[in-house]
Order: structure tokens, then C-alpha cells, then sequence
């Protein structure tokens, strides 16, 4: 039996091989909760930057058509990043609605944004509702 004089007590390969792991597997569900947070941010950033698109789309829009005397009017624009697709409509609400039986001459703009997440097709609209009187010009 061979003795060294400089006998260091310390932990063996095995030991420090088992530390390693019991590490790998109590951090394993932190990086996946950290992921799954990351992408939760990533997708509430896009779903954020794509109502200001549309409420950016919705004001620059009715305020070109504000100076325009058309009862109806459709615009569509397609942005990049996020890739969303938005539509832009203006017309009269109808007598039969609950706005139209108390007022007149008012006008319903809306803007769908529509985007794919995954295989699916998500859509949303914004609504604002406009008083345009009648022209007087004849």
C-alpha cells in the first residue's frame, strides 16, 4: 500500500459527479419556466405593437378622411414586423342599431388587424364611432 504525505481530504469524482446532477435536475425547471416566461413577453410585446399599429392606422387614417365628404370608405395596410394585416372601414351606423335610433349622421370606423399565431388565424377590431354632419355644399 502505497501512503502520500500530503493526504488532502476532499470529495471524489463520484461525489462531485452526483452534486452535479442533483444541480441539473433542480435547475432543469427553472430554465423551462424561464423560457416559457420569455416567450409569454415576446407574444404580449407583438400582441402590444400590434393594437398601437392598428390605433395609429385608425387615427392616421380617419383624420386624411375627415377632409373627404365619402359616406363609405376601405383602406387596407399590411406591416412587417409584427406581420399583421389591418383593414380600415368607415361607414354609417344603420337606424336599426341602438346608436342610430338616438342619433343621426354618426359614422362606425373600425380597424380589423388580422395575424397568424401558429396554424391559426387571429383577428381583432378596434371601433370608434364618428359624428360627420351632412355637407351643406350642394
Amino acid at each position: 500500500m502505497i501512503r502520500f504525505k500530503n493526504n488532502v481530504g476532499g470529495f471524489t469524482l463520484i461525489e462531485a459527479m452526483l452534486a452535479v446532477a442533483i444541480v441539473a435536475l433542480v435547475m432543469t425547471p427553472l430554465f423551462i419556466l424561464q423560457n416559457r416566461v420569455f416567450l409569454g413577453v415576446t407574444h404580449a410585446g407583438h400582441t402590444t405593437a400590434r393594437f398601437i399599429a392598428a390605433r395609429n392606422f385608425l387615427i392616421e387614417t380617419a383624420e386624411k378622411n375627415l377632409k373627404k365628404d365619402v359616406p363609405e370608405f376601405t383602406l387596407e395596410k399590411k406591416i412587417e414586423d409584427p406581420l399583421t394585416f389591418l383593414k380600415y372601414e368607415i361607414k354609417p351606423v344603420t337606424k336599426e342599431s341602438a346608436i342610430g335610433k338616438k342619433f343621426n349622421n354618426v359614422h362606425k370606423e373600425s380597424v380589423t388587424f388580422t395575424w397568424q399565431d401558429g396554424t391559426a388565424t387571429k383577428k381583432d377590431t378596434l371601433v370608434s364611432f364618428m359624428y360627420r354632419p351632412k355637407s351643406t355644399q350642394s
